[in-house]
């Protein structure tokens, strides 16, 4: 009996932690697209709201701030930017639409992420690890944050759910659901292939070469859905309607602009992705344990325990060879964060459980994690920090903007530092738009735009740089404006020009 209550306990401590961590989301549901991730997320909100717009059509989908070009553009397939745009047919558009389906999604991952550690460990190591995966400082905040990587996630737990799950008890359901999972995972976020690395490597270590082969064909037709949406998104991206860029060049998305052999030997790399995991994953205490558990077990027999270190070998192949977009993005090496977990469980499971001190190390654990967490989230959903004017900007959007919001070739200008922002202001305008750059040619270039079709131009202050100033720095182009256009609005971190 006594040991009954200690279970209900522990699944309180739980439910507890993630009622916590679901009332921060719900707190933070209708915050505007400029909290962290604003460009990504605004970017996600673009495309799903002109999937509404296209009467649910994904092909192409269209970003709309590469004016006087239409922006049709393929990235991942928009699962999720789809789901939000069905419910645009019920629900009026908004902020809250996204985060309500991502939420979902969060409570699915965290319920999956604790069927699978009842396959490895007791009740009280299962509870304390999903604990530690709900509460991982980025995963809690990519819930809240209007992006992919949380419905990929969902897809790429379901594979490793089935897989570990058909190893266990042979059963056609979950092997046909692992192909639906390892299908759609890639196609949602094309790093969630790591998963196929541990699958195949597990049929080498026990199998003759024709089960290898089958196994290498398997794997090879759940990944050619995939493999078709790169050859349309090569098309599409390539093709005039696009966007004029590189900006939806795959091998600039996977590899990133810098050099992958400079990387490597680039101290800041290493220093990079270090605070990632140190701060973002994990947090420095069981940071080391993982580490310690991984070298600990790293010739282990144990085929889950080595399944599990072909799957953090899978990640850091990744790591290294997609090393541009892992520098800048810490989202990227949320796929390391199931096996880093379970080994944290091996760790404490070795423990014998007559170490007086395994419960207090354990306890400081989550509670470190707790706090790394809440902090990062409290700090990541600050929509005032980053971008302060949006809602003086949307005023200024419903009194002075007259522009008809469906063509192209009827377009804003938005002039502001840093790249994130075009996104954020041009998802609130609902126009098409592009930025602008306040150089030595800025006269000749705004002469361009306004023959190409812009109608207004934004000089926009954000956290990002002070743009006003640059503008009244640059004194040809502030006279020129001055002199031959209208200002609709000044303020302190916005001017606005009517330019035709």
């Amino acid at each position: 009996m006594f040991e009954k209550l200690k279970v209900i306990k522990k699944n309180q401590l739980f439910l507890l932690i993630l009622s916590i961590n679901i009332i921060f989301l719900l707190a933070t549901l209708s915050n505007t697209y400029t909290d962290g991730y604003n460009l990504r997320q605004a970017q996600t909100a673009i495309m799903a709201r002109n999937i509404f717009y296209d009467d649910l059509n994904i092909f192409p989908t269209r970003l709309t701030f590469f004016a006087p070009l239409k922006g049709n553009i393929i990235f991942e397939f928009p699962f999720i930017h789809f789901i939000t745009a069905l419910s645009y047919k019920i629900f009026s558009i908004s902020e809250m639409n996204g985060r309500i389906i991502n939420l979902i999604l969060y409570i699915f991952n965290g319920v999956i992420f604790y069927k699978i550690q009842n396959f490895f460990f007791d009740k009280k190591i299962v509870i304390s690890t999903s604990i530690l995966f709900i509460s991982s400082p980025l995963i809690l905040y990519l819930a809240h944050a209007y992006m992919p990587e949380t419905s990929m996630m969902s897809f790429y737990l379901s594979a490793y759910y089935f897989y570990i799950k058909s190893k266990i008890k042979n059963n056609n359901l979950s092997k046909f659901l692992l192909v639906i999972s390892l299908i759609i995972a890639p196609l949602i976020k094309p790093p969630a292939g790591i998963i196929y690395i541990p699958i195949f490597l597990d049929s080498i270590n026990k199998s003759n070469l024709k089960n290898i082969i089958k196994k290498f064909i398997f794997l090879l037709a759940c990944s050619l859905p995939f493999l078709c949406w790169m050859i349309y998104a090569t098309i599409v991206n390539s093709s005039e309607l696009s966007t004029g860029s590189n900006y939806g060049d795959w091998s600039n998305i996977l590899f990133g602009k810098s050099s992958i052999i400079r990387l490597w030997f680039d101290l800041n790399f290493y220093k990079k992705i270090l605070s990632y995991f140190l701060i973002q994953h994990l947090n420095p205490l069981t940071f080391l344990i993982a580490v310690s558990s991984i070298l600990i077990n790293f010739k282990t027999k144990n085929y889950l325990t080595k399944f599990h270190i072909n799957w953090i070998l899978g990640n850091l192949f990744f790591l290294f060879i997609f090393a541009g977009a892992n520098y800048g993005h810490p989202y990227y090496q949320i796929y390391f964060t199931p096996p880093l977990i379970y080994f944290i469980g091996v760790f404490f499971s070795k423990i014998n459980d007559n170490f007086f001190r395994k419960n207090l190390l354990l306890n400081i654990c989550l509670i470190v994690n707790l706090l790394f967490s809440i902090s990062i989230f409290i700090y990541g959903s600050n929509e005032k920090l980053r971008i302060s004017n949006i809602n003086e900007f949307n005023s200024v959007v419903l009194e002075k903007i007259k522009i008809d919001r469906h063509l192209p070739s009827e377009y804003i200008l938005f002039s502001h530092e840093g790249l994130a922002s075009t996104a954020v202001y041009t998802y609130y305008a609902d126009a098409y738009s592009k930025q602008y750059f306040i150089n030595k040619e800025s006269v000749k270039n705004i002469i361009n735009e306004i023959n190409s079709g812009a109608k207004y131009i934004f000089f926009l202050n954000t956290k990002y740089g002070d743009t006003i100033n640059k503008l009244k720095s640059n004194k040809e182009l502030y006279s020129w404006l001055n002199q031959n256009k209208l200002i609709i609005y000044e303020s302190k971190t916005i001017i606005a020009y009517k330019l035709t």
